[in-house]
């Protein structure tokens, strides 16, 4: 029995996504998505809540629908991958599914067999081309092609290097795991599509998704911005160095910027740098805000997800009902059951907050029924 997993955040969800459901579906029978939560990747608050872009892929063909803690989905694109895969296999998917400028499945998994085995020569590579002054993916490219000239250029895109990454997670644990890379049929992307509905101009979306958008207010980042601003000015230099994956004296550069910032602009304009991109401060300042700590972080690394928040299902899918009731870790739809979880302890703080900029009250983990396709 084959059940494939789709690694997501739907913000919102586009043809391009519903294309590759599809395709998964067609390939091996049945599909889990898992996805962000409340807030994603790029250091940001998704543009609609998680129960409603859950509903969004049950709609697109989703079996199932699972959140990703932010405690993984606020980390970089290894920790963040590493999380999601551990997920799926918790959950019994056989395979995953991913979308790649390179769908060449097999020239991923070596890339990622060398990244995770660098040799001598790579290391010295890399480190003369950090020297020059170049960002870590241009000197890792650098690096790599200078000793592999036969990868190319497309293997350094983001979205393939965020499937080196699921390959990487999949090699480290020895998971069972069978990746299966997709190309990229769509030019819909999910940056073009917010900024374009942030202006206020119409998107061409699926149905489901274009109604939830009309339904449901926008949420981003100057949303946040008042408490954001609140949370960092009441912070000591101590709050500062605890926060995950600080180095190289950012603290004392977010912590001055907090105290002369009088806007989220401002603020990110004095803090990124080349050695520090914008996305990494966004992250650091949502678990800022989420009061997220350095320590949470490599717990929940240690641990992996330590549950699955179920929040859509297709009822009548056997291979999704079976993985449900064989699962490695407690699948729950009552969040009740999960009051003494310290993953989703921090899950529901950022549930509430993002209710809190949605105009919603707390408690929606609570209160939220699994959306359901008889």
């Amino acid at each position: 029995m084959q059940l494939c997993a789709i690694i997501c955040e739907y913000n919102p969800l586009h043809h391009g996504h519903e294309w590759q459901i599809q395709q998964a579906k067609q390939q091996f029978g049945s599909v889990i998505c898992i996805m962000s939560g409340s807030f994603v990747q790029r250091g940001e608050p998704a543009i609609l809540d998680k129960f409603t872009r859950a509903r969004c892929a049950l709609s697109a063909g989703a079996d199932a629908v699972f959140t990703l803690p932010c405690l993984f989905s606020l980390q970089s694109a290894e920790g963040f991958a590493s999380g999601a895969v551990r997920m799926a296999a918790s959950l019994g998917a056989t395979h995953l599914c991913f979308g790649s400028e390179l769908p060449e499945t097999d020239l991923l998994s070596h890339l990622a067999h060398l990244c995770l085995h660098e040799s001598e020569s790579m290391q010295q590579a890399l480190s003369i081309a950090l020297s020059h002054g170049a960002n870590y993916p241009t000197a890792f490219q650098t690096a790599v092609q200078q000793i592999f000239p036969f990868f190319p250029n497309e293997a350094f895109l983001p979205n393939a290097m965020l499937g080196i990454e699921y390959l990487k997670a999949i090699e480290r644990y020895e998971l069972s795991l069978q990746p299966y890379a997709l190309p990229r049929q769509y030019p819909d992307s999910s940056s073009n599509c917010r900024a374009e509905l942030f202006k206020g101009r119409t998107v061409d979306l699926p149905p489901y998704t274009q109604e939830a958008l009309q339904t449901h207010p926008f949420v981003d980042l100057k949303a946040i911005e008042p408490s954001l601003l609140y949370r960092l000015r009441s912070m000591d230099e101590q709050d500062f160095h605890l926060l995950p994956y600080i180095s190289e004296g950012l603290e004392n550069r977010l912590y001055q910027a907090a105290r002369k910032s009088t806007s989220l602009e401002e603020l990110l304009t004095h803090c990124q740098t080349k050695r520090y991109p914008l996305a990494r401060i966004k992250r650091l300042l949502c678990c800022a805000l989420l009061n997220i700590t350095q320590q949470h972080m490599q717990d929940a690394n240690h641990e992996g997800p330590s549950y699955a928040q179920l929040l859509a299902l297709n009822s009548q899918s056997i291979p999704v009902r079976t993985a449900l009731k064989n699962s490695k870790i407690p699948v729950c739809t009552s969040a009740a059951k999960l009051s003494k979880n310290n993953q989703f302890t921090i899950e529901q703080r950022a549930t509430d907050l993002y209710a809190l900029y949605s105009g919603q009250p707390c408690g929606l983990d609570y209160t939220v029924a699994v959306s359901t396709r008889p």
